[in-house]
């Protein structure tokens, strides 16, 4: 808001110059002086409001440190600060809203089967929730199951089924993924350490070639790449492609 002349005047306790008076220019210059001071007094209170007491964030002064800091520094750290509440706000406001959507979707199920009236055939007792179906739709399979297998009815859907929930089964299935995930991870870190030791190698020959990716600036480098696709390694295909 602008600060007129007459308002200076007033919160200096002195009556404004008639336009004639002797004292009007001098009375004038103490105004305008005034006037900056009071805008320059709004200014250091705001920057005195955006200064962030020090907190560890990055670039923040230490308290021990004599040196004030300028209008910038001030600025930069009040923008940091408001950046990080922010976050913070957006990470309640998110956080919020997924354990309200969750408690949403519990009571709706829990409405689901209070209105279906669903029990357990096996055992006569209501289904509530989904873990009680889940239970009971196990219980029930096995139970399908033993009497498909005792009365001769077993489909190759219920011997599938029959196979896959065996535990013998299920703890055989798993050691063979786990096997396989650690011979993926093994074949990656081997064909890795081959790359580096072949660009360790092409670096000898060619100095610009420190890493992989300084291979794709080499002059032809598809005709070099298109080795690698056959099946050579990246140092062979160095060779083929500089001979």
């Amino acid at each position: 808001m602008d600060i007129t002349e007459g308002q200076v005047f007033e919160a200096m306790g002195v009556k404004a110059p008639d336009a004639g008076d002797d004292t009007a220019a001098d009375t004038q210059e103490t105004a305008e002086k005034s006037t900056e001071q009071i805008g320059n007094a709004g200014d250091d209170d705001a920057d005195a409001g955006d200064a962030e007491t020090p907190t560890g964030d990055a670039g923040d002064k230490d308290p021990g440190d004599p040196k004030e800091q300028t209008n910038e520094e001030r600025r930069a750290n009040a923008a940091r600060r408001r950046q990080r509440e922010q976050r913070e706000a957006i990470d309640k406001a998110v956080g919020g809203a997924l354990a309200a959507e969750r408690e949403k979707a519990k009571k709706d199920l829990e409405g689901f089967f209070s209105a279906a009236g669903l029990e357990n055939t096996l055992t006569g007792e209501p289904i509530t929730d989904m873990e009680g179906f889940n239970a009971w739709k196990k219980s029930y399979d096995a139970a399908k199951l033993e009497r498909d297998l005792r009365d001769g009815k077993l489909t190759p859907e219920g011997l599938n089924a029959a196979i896959s929930s065996n535990p013998v089964i299920q703890r055989a299935e798993e050691t063979a993924r786990e096997r396989e995930e650690e011979a993926r991870r093994t074949g990656l870190e081997a064909a890795k350490a081959k790359a580096d030791a072949d660009v360790a190698e092409i670096s000898k020959l060619d100095p610009e070639v420190k890493e992989l990716g300084d291979l794709v600036k080499m002059d032809n480098y598809e005709e070099f790449f298109g080795y690698v696709q056959r099946g050579n390694t990246l140092l062979d295909a160095y060779y083929t492609h500089t001979i």
